[in-house]
């Protein structure tokens, strides 16, 4: 009897382990192509990790078998990439319940749907984010653009994240209107019938403003510059280049400072600012300014002025900012100040309040902006482990030149609250 007790618990602990739950589940392969990567993620983590396949490959109709372990929970985000590069990724995947998850062929996967207006209200926002998503991401409808009542307007989020989707609209009277996890990949039209919207049942407290400012790529992977003020509260971060609107996210702020390094979803490889090696910029050196000055009025793309380097120091000495005579206007802060060989001497940050000076002074003083010094700009970057390029500055370009040059890495900023 006792030997039996014994033999009973001893067994004991192989039960427990056979009801734990398992996330080992299949990667079925029922597409076209070979498989050559997969990754997986906790749900709500924003890296994928590593290659599951490692050195080996997952042919078409074949599956292979990853676990990653109960210690992250059971839900995971599922991505594979195909010889070809194209990706198909599965959302909140329980690991736990399934025992496989099948990959049809990111070609074989339409998003496109038509979004219907069946209310008498303006439409002057949309927002498309995969379901589960922290963040609605970018409008769907421009900056300019909204969708008339009674009217349609098709798009098309992709197939990275698979077929399910939330939509958002706001309304011309600040409501909101959503459709939650819809199957983008079976429907051909989402209709917004108002009903939310008149009822006021999910009104979005945030308002439905934006502000803007400018800012410059500064790694050719996507890193960017700008000011903290620009970004400051947002909730989504766009970057409007001429590939369209871009998500980013702040990678790092630096309130004293005044700057804020972002990283620009998307964007592969792009063009980006040279910094100016030493020496370093004099006063009356000649100076270009670049950004999107007052982006309600103006809407003709990059704007540029000239001016001149008036002061190494800022108000009351500040050592941190340069001054300028270079006009500057709301919506060119965290733009690129650049020597008139094309290369970054500073951040656009602020200009002098002519009113305030006006009754302090008796006097309306003209031309006096700032700039965040660009050695202090490089500084941040590089404590972030980024390496900037420096270039010499050895002749000058007419200013015509260091704007085209500007326009292929400078960019509108667009916050939403």
């Amino acid at each position: 009897m006792f030997l039996l007790v014994l033999a009973l618990l001893a067994g004991l602990p192989a039960l427990a382990e056979a009801q734990r739950p398992s996330t080992a589940v299949y990667v079925n392969n029922r597409s076209s192509q070979t498989i050559e990567n997969i990754f997986l993620s906790p749900v709500g983590n924003d890296k994928w990790g590593d290659d599951r396949l490692g050195d080996k490959t997952l042919l078409a109709g074949g599956r292979f078998k990853v676990d990653p372990g109960t210690r992250r929970g059971c839900s995971y985000d599922v991505r594979v990439v195909y010889a070809n590069k194209d990706s198909e990724e599965r959302r909140n995947q329980d690991l736990c319940q399934l025992e496989e998850i099948v990959f049809s062929g990111p070609s074989e996967i339409d998003t496109s749907v038509e979004v219907v207006n069946a209310t008498t209200l303006m439409i002057h926002y949309l927002h498309i984010s995969p379901t589960g998503a922290n963040e609605w991401g970018r409008d769907w409808l421009g900056a300019d653009t909204g969708l008339a009542p009674g009217t349609r307007g098709k798009v098309n989020p992709g197939r990275e994240a698979g077929c399910n989707y939330d939509l958002r609209v706001i309304y011309e009277n600040k409501q909101t209107e959503e459709k939650r996890n819809q199957n983008l990949c079976e429907l051909s039209e989402v209709v917004f019938t108002g009903n939310a919207a008149a009822a006021g049942g999910n009104a979005d407290p945030r308002p439905a403003t934006r502000s803007f400012g400018t800012g410059f790529f500064v790694t050719a992977d996507g890193y960017a510059l700008t000011n903290h003020h620009v970004v400051e509260d947002c909730r989504t971060i766009s970057m409007m280049t001429d590939r369209g609107a871009l998500p980013a996210r702040v990678v790092r702020l630096d309130e004293r400072n005044d700057l804020a390094l972002l990283f620009v979803e998307n964007a592969g490889k792009v063009a980006f600012a040279n910094f100016r090696a030493s020496p370093g910029i004099r006063s009356g050196d000649g100076v270009v300014v670049a950004g999107f000055p007052l982006p309600t009025v103006l809407q003709n793309g990059l704007n540029v002025t000239l001016g001149n380097i008036s002061s190494l120091a800022g108000l009351g000495g500040n050592s941190a900012l340069l001054q300028m005579t270079a006009p500057v206007q709301p919506g060119n802060s965290g733009g690129p100040l650049l020597d008139m060989a094309g290369n970054v001497v500073g951040v656009i940050v602020s200009k002098l309040d002519a009113l305030v000076m006006a009754k302090e002074t008796g006097d309306i003083p003209q031309n006096i902006n700032f700039a965040v010094q660009g050695t202090i700009a490089r500084l941040f970057l590089e404590a972030q482990g980024l390496r900037v390029t420096e270039k010499p500055s050895p002749s000058a370009l007419v200013a015509g030149d260091v704007a085209d040059s500007a326009r292929t890495y400078t960019f509108q900023v667009e916050c939403r609250p």
